[in-house]
């Protein structure tokens, strides 16, 4: 029986390629192809696939609301999320939410194969190689940095990589500019950064706007 496949990405030259490129493959079949995320749970559960390949950048739904509805269901889909760009802390959320691999599209052929079968094996872990280099033994990755964040000192953190300043911010958390001030040195503790445009730097480097909309949306 060949493996069946569900692609959910939301760039449709994408889906297409990969679509037309597993049909190719013996043991392999691809039996629905999307570029919405909204039905992606619906579409899941209507084909039965083995493997949901799902894009990384959906919004609406976020792609971990979307990985965590399939595989907190009682469907037997086994997950593997596909990304253009792989954040260390973007492939904890995903398995955090129940992926069974994070993939690059650059990713080589022969090993994407390996993993969506590793997957429907009911194999867990599955990581990019491109991604898995930069997870060296004692490297803390920016994800589990975050992780040391209250809820408010990451709403003070979004608010500073927007580029407000500190009475901008106390205004709209209707606090005041000091609580604002002890908020932003917690944070550069937190993060060991020592200066604020070092933290403003460091966030748009490894993309920490994202995480922290995401962490908003429950991603």
């Amino acid at each position: 029986m060949p493996i069946r496949i569900l692609i959910a990405v939301p760039h449709l030259l994408v889906g297409t390629v990969l679509h037309t490129w597993l049909d190719h493959v013996a043991d392999f079949q691809t039996v629905d192809a999307t570029d919405c995320g909204k039905t992606a749970l619906q579409d899941v559960r209507k084909a039965s696939p083995d493997v949901a390949v799902i894009g990384a950048s959906f919004e609406k739904p976020p792609t971990t609301t979307i990985v965590r509805s399939i595989a907190s269901s009682d469907l037997k889909t086994r997950v593997v999320v596909l990304s253009q760009i792989l954040q260390p802390w973007m492939a904890d959320s995903m398995f955090d939410a129940g992926a069974a691999g994070c993939l690059m599209t650059s990713d080589a052929p022969a090993f994407v194969l390996e993993a969506l079968r590793g997957a429907a094996a009911g194999q867990d872990g599955w990581i990019s190689p491109h991604l898995s280099r930069q997870l060296l033994p004692g490297q803390t990755s920016v994800h589990h940095q975050l992780r040391q964040l209250t809820p408010r000192e990451c709403e003070v953190l979004a608010a500073v990589m927007r580029g407000q300043a500190n009475p901008e911010i106390a205004e709209a958390l209707h606090v005041s500019t000091g609580t604002v001030k002890n908020h932003v040195h917690h944070i550069l503790q937190k993060l060991d950064m020592s200066s604020r445009l070092k933290l403003i730097v460091w966030g748009y480097d490894h993309d920490v706007p994202t995480w922290l909309r995401l962490q908003k949306t429950g991603g």
